[in-house]
């Protein structure tokens, strides 16, 4: 489990409406953010990609609503990843050696979709993991952009799902070098529940303080 120390950055993956609206660890992890001095970082699956209700707006309302302080939720980074840029490999059972060898090779070479790259290299990559659906189903780089990953280091991370998004978020940072720890007691796996309805303010009003 990852030790919170305060100049550490925090990232923290998907902890939103959508997903989290049943943890029972939402209001603890807002508690600790609020007292945490170093950076933190929302990422989320909202507008980017429409396959959640959620806009930015929604998450800082939640994240407040949960006790994060009102400063703090009103003027965290947040970053809107979309979903599924890595996941064709990972659910196919891809080792995650495998996939993070061909996403250093695509950030050396400035490329954001595997399937530029030709047929000889991703197997030179993959060695006896190739398999044909690799020519075919991509990894995909630039959802989060390379000038906000350049400036995170020593990260801690947590949210979820655990061997979903957060592991997709993880690959990603092995690939750029990033060294990261879970925090363990914050990861959740959850099943994608609809919302209860909620009272017609709360997803209407502007999100300000």
């Amino acid at each position: 489990m990852g030790t919170v120390v305060s100049y550490r950055t925090i990232i923290v993956v998907d902890v939103q409406p959508t997903y989290c609206h049943r943890w029972d660890s939402t209001g603890e992890l807002m508690e600790m953010l609020s007292d945490h001095d170093g950076a933190v970082v929302m990422l989320v699956n909202a507008e980017q990609d429409g396959l959640t209700p959620d806009t930015v707006d929604d998450c800082r309302i939640f994240w407040s609503e949960n006790g994060l302080r009102d400063d703090l939720a009103e003027d965290v980074e947040v970053v809107d990843k979309g979903y599924g840029h890595l996941r064709a490999w990972m659910d196919l059972d891809c080792h995650r050696d495998v996939i993070v060898a061909v996403l250093r090779h695509m950030i050396e070479k400035e490329v954001t979709d595997s399937r530029d790259l030709d047929e000889a290299t991703i197997r030179v990559l993959t060695g006896d993991s190739f398999r044909d659906w690799m020519l075919d189903d991509p990894l995909v780089l630039g959802w989060i952009p390379d000038q906000t990953i350049a400036g995170w280091s020593d990260v801690l991370i947590c949210g979820g799902n655990d061997r979903a998004c957060l592991d997709e978020v993880e690959l990603l940072l092995s690939a750029h070098g990033v060294g990261h720890e879970r925090i363990d007691r914050f990861v959740y796996d959850l099943p994608c529940e609809p919302m209860p309805e909620r009272e017609p303010e709360y997803g209407d009003r502007a999100f300000r303080f």
